[in-house]
């Protein structure tokens, strides 16, 4: 097929190249008001009083401290709205939560064969900007706080034995999941070049039609005979 040949088929199917384009112009607005999703991730260890550090083997009780991590991660879960997530890999994003909180104990090995090896709670949240994101997560962090100094004054733990916690504010760093202006323009090209190829397909396959329908109408008309 020629230029002239396309051209002279872009006139007369106009309505299918009108339609397709449309549709992909729709689909690119639709991914361009998409909007992105900001992810924040920490972890808050727990440790026993110095003495115990310094004085005792880690084997000893780090068993206990991941026990005691596990009953925070329950409480709090508990106690404020959380996502649940489908295995110890998995992220909110992934699971489909644009927005929302999760906090688990950090976790090894499969959905189904979970194992725990560090008394370290993990806390994710999605939020709509980055600024969100950061602010509820150290929300989140700091009811973790909150949760594991409570458990301790209820059995009037003495401030030589309670279990610390520990995270880092400026540590925190937040991503985001979404398209990038880049990625939308590349997107919109690739769409509009694939609308305008189906497009040229469809008027071929109209006008491939419309020509045997011309010529069964043709043949069907007798045709006069010379005497």
């Amino acid at each position: 097929m020629t230029l002239l040949d396309l051209l002279a088929l872009t006139r007369r199917r106009w309505y299918i190249y009108a339609v397709t384009i449309a549709l992909a112009v729709t689909a690119t607005l639709l991914l361009q008001s998409t909007p992105r999703v900001y992810s924040a991730k920490a972890e808050i260890s727990f440790t026993p009083p110095d003495d115990v550090v310094a004085n005792t083997p880690w084997n000893s009780y780090v068993e206990t401290m991941i026990n005691y991590a596990g009953a925070v991660d329950n409480i709090f879960n508990d106690t404020y709205p959380a996502e649940t997530l489908s295995g110890p890999r998995a992220t909110l994003f992934g699971n489909g939560f644009r927005e929302g909180v999760t906090v688990g104990i950090s976790k090894t090995g499969s959905q189904w064969m979970p194992g725990y090896d560090r008394p370290v709670v993990v806390a994710r949240v999605n939020a709509s900007t980055e600024g969100a994101a950061y602010t509820e997560l150290v929300t989140t962090l700091q009811r973790i706080d909150a949760i594991s100094a409570r458990i301790q004054d209820e059995v009037g733990t003495p401030a030589s034995l309670r279990i610390q916690t520990t995270w880092d504010a400026d540590e925190i760093s937040v991503g985001s999941f979404g398209s990038t202006r880049s990625s939308l323009a590349k997107g919109a090209a690739v769409l509009m070049g694939a609308s305008m190829v189906l497009a040229t397909l469809a008027a071929l396959a109209v006008d491939a039609s419309a020509r045997r329908r011309r010529r069964a109408v043709e043949s069907a008309i007798p045709k006069a005979t010379v005497s």
